[in-house]
């Protein structure tokens, strides 16, 4: 059951505006790491968005909360308000990104594309928000295999800590509204994060926030339904192009994080 689109427009910003609010006090008397700061922005986001399809049951309202929220963005890069306000949350980091407009423009077309189905909402909006944050977290902290364009590098670390969180959050939406049994659910699960794993792997400058979830929802929508063969083909593949990846990227190389900034950018 949803409610009238104006209350749930004016719930959805209301929640926007408390995560907002909420993290520059997390700023403000604890001193918080910008980066951990915009993690829990797109953490937090996610979990909003998450409520969309039992608040509104058209896409209007959605896609216009995503318009605003991307002239707002963009207006507010400009304004000493908006700086002091978000500064350290959004706009805290030496990187230049496209993240935060991504993510609205992103969410607003899995909500439309989903046309209502929960899992093939969830499961897109659950991987741009945790595996996304968690590659971030275990990439900045601990990766040191790199691979990708010279300054711009991700690590097999945070990619690893990706495909295991992708692969949750595509197994229990797919486990709460089932459309086959468990053995069919993993492995389409495993082809889901296996697969989202390389998008992520090959997008920068926080275009991942864009082309993840759209995949996401492409892929599920295309392989529910399929025969056991070949979703086990789709791995494969989706694995092989995973260990060309890693393979050329590193070449066996090891580096310090001392020595260069390890990228999994969550917003």
């Amino acid at each position: 059951m949803t409610m009238h689109p104006a209350l749930g427009m004016l719930l959805v910003v209301g929640g926007f505006a408390a995560l907002i609010v909420g993290l520059r006090v997390l700023r403000d008397t604890r001193g918080a790491d910008p980066e951990l700061l915009r993690k829990l922005l797109h953490v937090g986001m996610g979990l909003v968005s998450l409520t969309l399809p039992w608040i509104f049951d058209t896409p209007w309202p959605v896609v216009i909360l995503a318009i605003a929220f991307s002239v707002g963005l963009l207006t507010g890069r400009s304004s000493a308000w908006w700086t002091r306000l978000a500064g350290g949350i959004l706009c805290g980091t030496r990187r230049t990104s496209v993240g935060e407009l991504c993510f609205p423009a992103a969410v607003a077309a899995v909500f439309v594309l989903s046309m209502g189905h929960p899992s093939r909402f969830s499961i897109p909006v659950l991987t741009l928000s945790l595996a996304d944050a968690a590659a971030a977290l275990v990439g900045t902290r601990h990766g040191a295999h790199r691979f990708g364009r010279p300054g711009r590098e991700k690590s097999l670390e945070g990619s690893a800590a990706f495909f295991v969180t992708a692969l949750l959050c595509a197994y229990v939406p797919l486990r709460l509204w089932p459309e086959g049994g468990r053995a069919w659910t993993l492995l389409l699960s495993i082809d889901v994060a296996l697969l989202l794993t390389f998008v992520e792997a090959v997008s920068g400058n926080g275009l991942d926030n864009l082309t993840v979830p759209l995949a996401a929802c492409l892929l599920v929508r295309t392989l529910c339904g399929s025969e056991a063969w070949p979703l086990v083909a789709c791995t494969v593949v989706a694995a092989a192009a995973l260990l060309l990846l890693a393979h050329r990227g590193t070449r066996g190389v090891s580096v310090s994080l001392t020595t260069a900034e390890i990228i999994h950018e969550p917003v």
